[in-house]
């Protein structure tokens, strides 16, 4: 959102006939500080052609988390072993002020459903996945 590159990616196309011949790994879908320690290897039997990225993979996994997954980081002060110390957040952007930061122009934080409620006259939090919902005529 402020033009920085975010360099590219590099793809390979693995045809259906050699997809066996090599692992694939699934993309981390929700990241949970506690329980999510590898990505599940992926299951493509009976699969088409494949499209494995080679190069962004990091960079594709934080887009899919922003996007579409959750994000469950340990709360202070409670117990590693207390599964609600893990509550799951989701992006939001703060539509009505920029960030406190002084590196950052955008006010993106993950933030539980309830904490994502608070309105007041400086915070109006918009869900970021919601983006892909928007439809654009053709």
């Amino acid at each position: 959102m402020q033009g920085y590159p975010i360099n590219g990616f590099l793809f390979w196309k693995v045809p259906k006939e050699k997809v066996q011949e090599f692992k694939f790994y699934e993309f981390l879908r929700n990241y949970h500080q506690r329980k999510m320690t590898h990505n599940v290897k992926a299951n493509l039997s009976g699969s088409d052609d494949v499209v494995a990225i080679l190069d962004g993979q990091q960079r594709m996994t934080s887009l899919y988390i922003g996007l579409k997954g959750t994000y469950a980081y340990k709360m202070s002060y409670k117990r590693w072993d207390n599964p609600s110390a893990y509550p799951e957040r989701k992006l939001y952007l703060n539509l009505l002020e920029p960030s406190e930061e002084p590196d950052q122009k955008y006010d993106f934080r993950f933030l539980t459903e309830n904490e994502s409620q608070v309105k007041d006259d400086s915070h109006y939090w918009f869900l970021v996945g919601k983006i892909l919902d928007i439809k654009q005529p053709y």
